[in-house]
């Protein structure tokens, strides 16, 4: 964390990335089966990634995450917890479920039962926390860049519609098609 306690996107970009990346081996692994705190996480952390260069085109990286000191280390903390996971899943089970997936796909409750039964895995829940937390910092910048982008519209707009002469006429046209 910072020392002034103040965290911005850009700070949590890379992380927020890494986290996406380990989430999305889980479902890789184990399919339609892969436990729920992965894709509370994966879904929004892939979101902000897909926001993300939005928001530093429009120069609002920079911008304090209100209320969130410790996202930063809550997510490397996650990204930890997801890869320590998918090592215990691969160095236990990982052959078995290369070589017999569709065996394994039908019977996988008896099969993770007995595996988790033998095998002790992190508790999950701080993937949904910090899934929850990305998710509050989509919903405070989303508004940021769709006002940013719908801004760069009208302002494209008046641009053309204010073009004199035959070119304005031509971008005008232009602008009716789409």
């Amino acid at each position: 964390m910072p020392a002034d306690g103040k965290v911005t996107v850009g700070e949590v970009e890379e992380g927020v990335r890494d986290a996406a990346s380990a989430c999305t081996k889980a479902v890789d692994l184990l399919k339609h089966h892969t436990p729920q705190p992965f894709r509370d996480l994966l879904e929004p952390a892939t979101e902000l990634s897909d926001l993300l260069p939005n928001i530093s085109k429009f120069g609002l990286g920079g911008r304090e995450i209100p209320g969130m000191p410790d996202i930063v280390d809550k997510t490397l903390e996650a990204i930890d917890l997801a890869e320590l996971f998918v090592r215990k899943v691969v160095e236990s089970i990982g052959c078995m479920i290369d070589a017999c997936w569709d065996c394994l796909d039908s019977t996988w409750d008896c099969v993770w039962g007995l595996f988790t039964s033998v095998v002790t895995l992190p508790d999950l829940s701080l993937l949904s926390e910090v899934g929850q937390m990305v998710r509050q910092i989509i919903n405070f910048f989303k508004p940021l860049v769709e006002a940013a982008l719908s801004g760069l519209a009208g302002a494209a707009d008046a641009i053309i519609d204010n073009v004199p002469g035959p070119a304005g006429d031509l971008l005008r046209m232009g602008k009716g098609l789409f």
